[in-house]
């Protein structure tokens, strides 16, 4: 076996940590493409199926469950939602995001689940695939080497892999071992909690309504049939940090700060008795890279996208799928593992500043100074609607894996099919097929084009002529200086008689401009404020005639005149000098000009100042 088969071979055995949305996301993926991966979580499969309290899963994440078969059972398990109220702390609207669209617009409806059901139907569908699942089985150590990584576990037992893909979460313990000198999360000062609960509140269209109140965020949802889905979010006490010692004690403080809120906001509380977790937000400084070696980073391993975006758990399932096509199209880990963390930084980043953004609104009082995004998929209505920002959802595009020296095709647009086996290129293999940020441009060729493509190459490399000459214009232009307020020289070097020839002429031309220039600019610093580009006596106005205004009148013209035939030299066009030349009339008209009005405003002085000084060229003129 020759080594690159050896390779690849030993790429295939792939360990995954974490049983998250990530985790188990990319363990059905890989085995739906053939191969075996085995994955480890530290906890139980029922502790693993009970936690958290709920989520929303955006129409990106539920395209992204269906390529591996899971949207109609999370579809069924959870509710649409079908848009976004903010309202003030007085119950006032501040504006509405419209969700009921989604599903034509994306292919995809938004549906909030509970967290426990979403694992559940995750871990049927990786066991269906064959995906080897161990619980209790934590990973304590890890030793990497060039040809593959070994785990050690808390029962004492260690395992060898070609690959080991961390999605064990924030607190990581694959990335503190791998990446011992990347910083460690830290705490934001926001802690949330939430719950599930029976109330006889109306509902409320599935619609999520959130209040910004004097204390602290809350929102809901309520469905017909359903109970209340709740959720808040408050600035940490000092000393305050997340654990709780008496939950009914802990549920009276959250009602406590939600008791001025418009109704119905403390109803829904005082029906909740207990609250056992509460969940402070961390942030995770950004990474400079995620991946080392055999070693990768996905999910919140990689990047914390707060709770704010409403994109976390479906940005973990866009890592998942991304990685999984990588590394089925790329004969290496290393390559695979560039290519995915080049398709994947940018949108993250994105999805990061919004969930910022909205994390500092939740501390503010007043939230309408942090919804300037624009994004024409949210719509508006009421008497004080603010733009909101997009939840990376308001685009469909296909992304194709390809080789880094393939030049980019145009943008295709997406249907509500998210399969990721689209075969575009043979090269390629299978295709991740994602919903991209809106303006996103697509990867992917369809070979029926290339042969388009091939023959625009050819059309853009030759240069673009003129009509009726048969010079090229990338040859020829034309300079503006808005400052000068003139039109200069056609100066990228034109042919034959209009050609100075020599090297010398060159560079005499650079010293020129660059004298030119520095003469042009220094009246600017020595007048200050006074610098005007008008004709015109200011108030407080008074005769400099020290420094360069000691020698001649008006550098600044001088320098002009400099600057332009500098520039001409240096590209050795004699149509830029004839046309520096046309700028002294005007110059000597606007100078004259000046010096008129300021014979009227200094008188003698003026006169004194004129005999002993020259206009431009000291000594001649």
């Amino acid at each position: 076996m020759s080594a690159t088969n050896t390779a690849s071979a030993r790429d295939s055995e792939i360990a995954i940590c974490g049983a998250g949305v990530a985790g188990l996301t990319l363990a059905a993926r890989l085995a739906q493409m053939g191969r075996k991966p085995i994955l480890f979580k530290a906890r139980s499969e029922t502790a693993t199926t009970s936690e958290g309290v709920f989520l929303t899963l955006a129409p990106n994440g539920m395209n992204g469950l269906r390529s591996i078969g899971c949207y109609q059972a999370v579809r069924a398990s959870g509710i649409d939602t079908t848009g976004i109220e903010i309202r003030n702390a007085k119950g006032k609207r501040l504006a509405f995001a419209a969700q009921s669209d989604h599903e034509a617009a994306f292919g995809a409806a938004s549906i909030t689940i509970r967290r426990g059901r979403l694992a559940e139907i995750l871990l049927a569908r990786a066991r269906t695939a064959g995906v080897d699942l161990r619980f209790h089985a934590q990973v304590t150590d890890v030793a990497a080497w060039p040809d593959g990584v070994r785990l050690q576990l808390n029962d004492g037992t260690s395992h060898d892999f070609g690959i080991l893909v961390a999605a064990d979460g924030l607190a990581s313990s694959a990335r503190d071992v791998v990446f011992p000198e990347y910083p460690k999360p830290h705490f934001t000062g926001l802690i949330g909690t939430g719950g599930i609960t029976d109330a006889p509140d109306p509902d409320t269209g599935s619609v999520m309504r959130m209040t910004f109140g004097n204390n602290a965020f809350l929102g809901y949802l309520k469905a017909k049939g359903q109970p209340i889905y709740w959720f808040n979010s408050y600035a940490a006490r000092a000393g305050e940090n997340g654990k709780i010692a008496d939950p009914r004690g802990y549920a009276k403080e959250i009602l406590a700060l939600h008791e001025d809120d418009p109704s119905p906001n403390a109803e829904i509380l005082e029906h909740v008795d207990r609250l056992e977790r509460s969940y402070p937000v961390y942030d995770m400084p950004k990474l400079p890279c995620w991946h080392n070696g055999r070693v990768v980073l996905i999910g919140d391993a990689a990047h914390a996208v707060g709770p704010h975006a409403g994109q976390g758990a479906s940005m973990a399932i866009e890592d998942a799928l991304v990685l999984a096509a990588s590394l089925d199209a790329e004969q290496s880990h290393e390559v695979a593992f560039r290519r995915f963390e080049k398709l994947r930084r940018e949108r993250i980043d994105q999805a990061v500043k919004l969930s910022e953004a909205r994390g500092r609104l939740a501390q503010s009082s007043d939230p309408r100074p942090c919804f300037a995004f624009p994004d024409p998929a949210w719509h508006q209505d009421g008497t004080e609607t603010l733009p909101l920002p997009g939840r990376f959802d308001t685009a469909r595009a296909t992304l194709a894996l390809q080789d880094d020296t393939r030049p980019q095709a145009g943008r295709l647009r997406g249907g509500g099919d998210a399969r990721l086996s689209w075969p575009r290129d043979p090269r390629l293999g299978r295709v991740c097929r994602l919903l991209l940020p809106p303006g996103a441009d697509c990867a992917c060729e369809h070979p029926l084009r290339a042969d388009r493509r091939r023959a625009l190459q050819r059309r853009q490399s030759q240069p673009r002529r003129a009509r009726g000459s048969s010079q090229p214009m990338g040859r020829r232009g034309l300079w503006f200086d808005r400052g000068a307020g003139r039109l200069s020289a056609g100066l990228y070097r034109p042919q034959g008689f209009w050609v100075l020839d020599g090297d010398g002429v060159r560079w005499l031309g650079v010293v020129l401009f660059a004298a030119g220039g520095a003469l042009r600019l220094w009246p600017v610093f020595v007048l200050g404020h006074r610098f005007s580009g008008l004709v015109a006596i200011q108030p407080g106005h008074r005769l400099v005639t020290s420094g360069v205004y000691g020698v001649i009148r008006h550098p600044s013209y001088l320098g002009l005149l400099i600057n332009s035939l500098g520039w001409a030299l240096a590209f050795r066009s004699v149509v830029g000098v004839v046309l520096t030349a046309l700028l002294v009339p005007p110059l000597t008209a606007r100078i004259g000009a000046e010096e008129r009005l300021l014979r009227m405003q200094f008188g003698a002085e003026y006169n004194a100042y004129r005999r002993r000084t020259s206009r431009l060229i000291p000594g001649l003129y």
